[in-house]
């Protein structure tokens, strides 16, 4: 590039004080693409977008550059520096006023915090614990069968659900945590002061589920659909509503949130858990509507859902 510049035009700057390719004195970008990014780089206040006309970069030389060169100019006089050309880029570069800056990344380090300590159970707590798990042991054997826990009362245990027997059932599956089908002290006592939220969760999971007709339909239910699985399990509907419970019908009414005449998973875990658990947390709502019924894929010859 120097060698062309000394042959095409001798007196311009690179002829007169470039060296060679890469130390040429001055830069021009080799495209119109190079340009814009080269100018971005070293003039980030300049507009490039699109390239100026010829007369709007005239203007830009004159606010923008010429003020910086003057100044420089004069510096540069007043100096008389034996190497004015390094001088005066060496100026040039410690003051430019559109210098580009890199931006300084403040890395936030997280401060160990202690580990949590562990919730100790109240010694009362556990006492009465141990007395009601004393008096659901009918033959003193130091452990529950199903049969002697479906006699307790839920409540009893700081479990907000209702005594029916499929949750006891499902709750005496999750305390057995051994699966030898007894309950023991050690197994009743860790499971319920220990695991009791994930204990009811799990089973208003496994509740609403079977209100909602699971493994029975396809999709969202229908009218006929939900109030037919609602009368199967009416002794339910009335251990968590109790006796005044309302027609299905209307029941079905206040589930279809959007009146679209369909109940989807979604709508019906809203809405029950809502009136069943008035303070339940958000969060548990949304773990509970991934835990949607399986899609059903009825045989050729299954009957069709009941008429309503």
């Amino acid at each position: 590039r120097t060698a062309a510049a000394r042959e095409a035009a001798p007196g311009c700057l690179r002829a007169l004080y470039g060296t060679d390719n890469t130390r040429n004195a001055t830069h021009g970008s080799d495209s119109e693409e190079s340009a814009k990014r080269e100018i971005k780089f070293f003039f980030p206040a300049l507009s490039v977008e699109p390239l100026p006309r010829a007369e709007l970069t005239a203007i830009a030389i004159k606010d923008q550059l010429e003020p910086t060169l003057i100044t420089a100019l004069t510096e540069l006089c007043k100096a008389k520096p034996e190497e004015p050309v390094r001088w005066l880029g060496n100026y040039l570069l410690a003051n430019n006023p559109n210098k580009p800056k890199v931006a300084q990344v403040v890395i936030q380090t997280a401060v160990p915090q202690p580990p949590a300590k562990k919730a100790v159970p109240d010694l009362k707590v556990i006492a009465g614990l141990r007395e009601y798990f004393d008096s659901l042991d009918a033959n003193k054997s130091g452990s529950l069968s199903l049969s002697e826990f479906q006699a307790a009362k839920i409540s009893a245990l700081g479990i907000t659900l209702p005594d029916i027997d499929f949750v006891k059932a499902d709750l005496f599956q999750q305390l057995d945590a051994n699966s030898d089908d007894r309950v023991t002290w050690a197994e009743f006592r860790a499971g319920v002061l220990e695991r009791s939220a994930d204990l009811c969760f799990d089973s208003r999971v496994s509740l609403y589920r079977k209100l909602y007709g699971e493994g029975q339909y396809a999709g969202a239910r229908t009218a006929a659909e939900l109030v037919a699985s609602l009368q199967s399990n009416t002794a339910t509907l009335k251990a968590l509503f109790g006796d005044d419970l309302p027609a299905l019908v209307d029941v079905f009414k206040a589930l279809d949130k959007d009146g679209s005449g369909s109940v989807t998973w979604d709508e019906f875990v809203e809405r029950v858990e809502g009136a069943f658990r008035p303070r339940a947390p958000i969060a548990h709502r949304e773990r509970i509507k991934k835990r949607a019924p399986p899609p059903f894929e009825a045989p050729p010859s299954a009957p069709p859902p009941p008429a309503f």
